[in-house]
């Protein structure tokens, strides 16, 4: 696109020269913009926002659930707690997070109110939460409304470049 658009500009300047409209003597300055076009591929900053690895979660009970999720967050190199993700009845739903594929994600479900996901379970962590909605690091000074003690299940890598959790009667 810039050579095209360059070749044209010269084309144009030495076409007017041609035509005697400028004595040749003349020194000529020409002001150039370019306008880049939106789909020009750029090299991405490193301040981008690293929203990029997808997950599922699948609903495979007859209730709504609601989801908290635990993973290493790519963009502020710390473990983020984020909930809650709400799932209808017998669907699912997809978004992005800024996890780093390769590390663990882990998992809190709650159902009718009640916590769904397993407790105790090898390798999980617990960590406080709240009933309302809420997103902090590890290490950061929050203040959770009636916070609870939950415990998170590991739910694995998703080094595949995609993390599911299917939710099983």
């Amino acid at each position: 696109m810039k050579r095209i658009l360059g070749a044209f500009v010269l084309a144009f300047a030495l076409g007017v020269c041609a035509f005697g409209m400028f004595h040749p003597a003349e020194a000529v300055k020409v002001k150039v913009e370019v306008d880049v076009d939106e789909d020009t591929p750029s090299t991405p900053s490193k301040k981008t926002p690293m929203e990029t690895f997808p997950v599922t979660l699948n609903n495979r009970t007859g209730d709504r659930v609601f989801v908290s999720l635990l993973y290493f967050d790519g963009n502020a190199k710390k473990w983020r707690c984020r909930g809650w993700w709400g799932v209808d009845a017998h669907k699912e739903r997809s978004f992005k997070l800024s996890h780093v594929p390769g590390k663990n994600i882990y998992y809190y479900v709650q159902r009718n109110g009640r916590r769904f996901s397993p407790t105790g379970t090898s390798g999980g962590v617990n960590w406080d939460i709240t009933k309302q909605k809420f997103s902090y690091y590890q290490g950061a000074k929050v203040t959770l409304d009636k916070p609870f003690t939950a415990h998170f299940v590991r739910g694995g890598t998703g080094s595949d470049g995609w993390w599911r959790l299917n939710i099983n009667p």
